[in-house]
């Protein structure tokens, strides 16, 4: 399984204001069974510029700043992964933390 998830980090130093990413401290305190919002890659248009769909995964496991995570969501644009699948992500992949 293949899946490339967008920069976050990198989106928000290039495009600041656009929208905000969750602070240090709160990714700190991400533990087993948090859920996260993710944005993966999944095409390029000339026209548009790169394609991203967001998916939600729980996380699984936490080690310095990297994580597993099971998806809870999938995406008609990518049939490559689906809800269920496991997936590894770093900090900067995550754009949300979902409040439960």
């Amino acid at each position: 399984m293949s899946i490339q998830f967008e920069n976050i980090s990198a989106m928000l130093a290039e495009n600041p204001g656009v929208f905000s990413q969750p602070a240090a401290e709160e990714l700190s305190r991400l533990t087993h069974g948090d859920t996260v919002c993710l944005f993966c890659i999944y095409g390029f248009s000339s026209t548009s510029g790169r394609k991203a769909a967001r998916l939600l995964a729980k996380v699984t496991a936490v080690e310095a700043h990297q994580y597993k995570g099971i998806l809870l969501s999938s995406t008609q644009h990518l049939k490559t992964v689906q809800a269920g699948d496991e997936i590894t992500f770093s900090n900067e992949h995550i754009a949300a933390i979902a409040q439960g």
